[in-house]
């Protein structure tokens, strides 16, 4: 039908994430073979997140900061451009969004590269980063959600909030469920699942205990 295909900016939002989504796939499957099915899932979703913050976050924060994302024809500035359309604070370079997205850009990516090395090396604190980490982030979805709904969604386009909310809706159930992962393991409810190449040692006591009961 005429008008139903994407325009440059949706184009371009649509091929970068599956890139990225792309990337965090191969990431899980290549580099973690030795890995649990749980933690080939964080590292790939670590993974793509890193690539958001480095490949987004970052851009659009130094952007806004120096001017505005209008003013840009950069891929980075199309893709903020057509997010704009949904939320009008990301094309007037609004301070509470370049401060969640410079908390993204700075603190997002360190621990996302912490986390993702973490994991790789099996490293004991692994789950403590990765739940600071994910308390960042989910407050960042906070900071950009809720001013909005308490404000009667003033800056949100009624024809986008859909694809908004479901879009972000994902990214929350996946933090969410790695945030209760990390607490359970934190509080001693499950302990860190080793790589499957390691060697788990075997109890051969049980035997000779039974021979002692017998006797």
């Amino acid at each position: 039908m005429a008008g139903s295909g994407m325009n440059t900016g949706e184009l371009v939002i649509t091929v970068s994430l599956l890139v990225q989504v792309a990337a965090g796939v191969l990431a899980a499957l290549l580099l973690g073979k030795k890995l649990s099915r749980g933690d080939k899932c964080a590292l790939g979703f670590w993974v793509f997140n890193a690539l958001v913050n480095i490949t987004m976050c970052i851009p659009y924060a130094v952007m806004s900061l120096v001017g505005n994302v209008k003013d840009y024809k950069n891929f980075v500035a199309l893709m903020f451009q057509e997010y704009a359309k949904a939320d009008k604070r990301y094309g007037v370079a609004d301070p509470n969004m370049i401060c969640i997205e410079l908390a993204q850009a700075v603190v997002g990516t360190s621990l996302s590269i912490a986390v993702i090395t973490a994991i790789l090396q099996n490293k004991k604190w692994r789950h403590l980063a990765q739940l600071v980490l994910l308390v960042v982030e989910l407050y960042g979805v906070y900071m950009m959600f809720a001013p909005e709904l308490i404000s009667g969604l003033k800056n949100f386009n009624p024809a986008k909030l859909v694809q908004l909310f479901v879009m972000n809706g994902v990214f929350l159930v996946i933090r969410l469920a790695l945030l209760a992962q990390s607490l359970q393991v934190l509080c001693g409810g499950k302990k860190q699942a080793p790589s499957s190449g390691a060697s788990t040692p075997r109890s051969t006591g049980g035997r000779y205990n039974l021979r002692a009961k017998k006797e």
